[in-house]
């Protein structure tokens, strides 16, 4: 998704509304809570659906090749010039290749139809998290102002009890929709699984019976990047645990009032790591949190060491080893996207 469009400027507006939620819970104790689910919010969903764009135009080279394969049956090499059982043979390994290639098709555009959705549904969080933290940083700048004047003092009271009740509010409204992305993201986990399975059985129907080595194959080699995104998940996860924050049904409703007390110690010091965690991407000193810094490198040395880059032990069918002649650009191509042979 190129600059202009709208998801474009939600990484910004999640930058700007952690630094929102730390000077408005310094002021307003009902919006402490909601620092975590500040600091959980800050990503790039333009990415997930630039990520989108890409598979949709791996299916139309997809649906591109099927075509080639029916111009070279029908036009460039028609019954009238190759017929018989050989031919016959033929047509059938094509028909079977270009069913392989429709199951892809139908793999791929459901990855990337949930790729979209989750991209709409986190950049529509973010929107109504900078303008819900907007709001509250109004209320407590002028709790601010009114509290530094003998006349506005009662008024900043009663200012303050009105900012705690909206605070309250704003951190029920964004709480139930995160836990909402949340539960899509398992419903579109729970969709995957059940799409590679039925891709997989598919290939192998149609003649692929090199399909189970290819899953295998692409598994081991997203070992180290599945390492990668769980480590990100528990570090927010465990962000969010250093806070006191309502307790909540399934579906992210508080059960519990407002919160009135301020800042305990360990808040003040995980509000402020969470601050300086962000500004440091907001000013390109750190790409990702601060702690996959350390972790992600560790990955990388890891699974270099063990070999997760080549794929799984006795997988030498396309050189992979110690002997590998492949070029990077081979490599890399064969790294990221593992095809099987067909039949």
């Amino acid at each position: 998704m190129g600059d202009g469009n709208a998801l474009s400027p939600c990484q910004g507006f999640a930058q700007a509304a952690m630094f929102e939620a730390l000077w408005v819970a310094a002021i307003i104790p009902a919006a402490i809570p909601i620092i975590p689910l500040t600091f959980k919010a800050q990503g790039d969903p333009a990415k997930v659906w630039d990520g989108a764009d890409g598979w949709k135009d791996m299916i139309a080279e997809l649906e591109q090749s099927q075509d080639r394969i029916d111009e070279y049956r029908h036009t460039r090499l028609g019954r009238d010039r190759w017929n018989g059982k050989d031919r016959n043979a033929f047509d059938g390994k094509m028909e079977n290749y270009q069913d392989q290639i429709g199951w892809s098709i139908a793999l791929a555009w459901t990855v990337a139809g949930c790729l979209y959705v989750l991209a709409v549904m986190v950049g529509i969080f973010i929107y109504m998290l900078f303008l819900i933290m907007t709001l509250l940083a109004i209320f407590a700048t002028a709790i601010v102002i009114a509290a530094g004047t003998v006349v506005g003092a009662p008024a900043a009271l009663q200012l303050e009890a009105t900012a705690n009740q909206f605070a309250n509010m704003a951190y029920t409204v964004l709480n139930v929709s995160a836990t909402a992305i949340e539960w899509t993201s398992r419903g579109i986990a729970a969709i995957w699984g059940a799409m590679l399975v039925t891709n997989a059985a598919g290939q192998a129907t149609q003649g692929n019976n090199r399909v189970l080595a290819t899953f295998g194959n692409a598994f081991v080699r997203g070992i180290d990047d599945t390492l990668k995104g769980s480590l990100a998940w528990l570090n927010q996860w465990a962000y969010g645990k250093m806070f006191k924050t309502p307790a909540t049904n399934w579906w992210g409703r508080p059960t519990e009032a407002a919160r009135a007390g301020g800042w305990t110690n360990l808040e003040r010091i995980f509000a402020g790591l969470g601050g300086a965690d962000v500004a440091a991407n907001a000013t390109g000193l750190l790409d990702g949190s601060a702690p996959t810094q350390i972790t992600d490198p560790l990955i990388d040395w890891g699974a270099r060491k063990v070999g997760l880059d080549t794929g799984y032990a006795g997988d030498d069918e396309q050189g992979n080893g110690p002997n590998d002649k492949r070029s990077n650009a081979e490599k890399y191509v064969d790294r990221t996207q593992p095809q099987g042979s067909g039949s």
